[in-house]
């Protein structure tokens, strides 16, 4: 599963608490993944979510790809309630990825939080910028199959 930055404020967030409203930027297209990326200028405690469905009963290798700027605010990643990840998005203008481990999951749909922390002392503002998520899933040939069928029916 391909959670794409620059669709995932206008196709998976279902809330957040900022003032600021987060949306796809594309300024330098050639940073980003497919040209755009999720960006957001939250302050300390905001908290985005994002509906995220995954399709099959099994483990998943997470990814996660975010931007990193001189402007850029820590945050903690949170998926079906577990906390993941925390992230300081403070560094030099780019992508870092971040592997979030292997974990398991029923077929479903899930909730993925983002909640600022605050900043690095150094950074100038509370940037949250997300490249991409991939959820690997870790099944077998034979659930794979079993998928396929399903989705042949429907």
């Amino acid at each position: 599963v391909f959670i794409e930055g620059g669709v995932m404020a206008a196709t998976y967030m279902t809330d957040y608490s900022s003032a600021a409203e987060p949306h796809a930027q594309g300024l330098d297209a050639s940073i980003w993944s497919n040209g755009a990326h999720f960006f957001w200028i939250p302050v300390e405690g905001d908290w985005a979510e994002f509906a995220i469905t995954l399709p099959y009963d099994t483990n998943y290798d997470i990814s996660f790809a975010y931007t990193t700027a001189h402007d850029y605010a820590a945050y903690d990643v949170y998926f079906n309630g577990e906390k993941l990840a925390s992230v300081d998005g403070y560094g030099t203008i780019g992508v870092s990825e971040l592997n979030l481990g292997k974990h398991s999951y029923a077929a479903g749909t899930y909730t993925l939080k983002l909640v600022c922390t605050g900043k690095n002392a150094a950074s100038g503002n509370y940037g949250v910028g997300i490249d991409h998520i991939i959820f690997y899933p870790e099944i077998g040939i034979a659930q794979y199959k079993e998928a396929a069928c399903k989705a042949l029916e429907s």
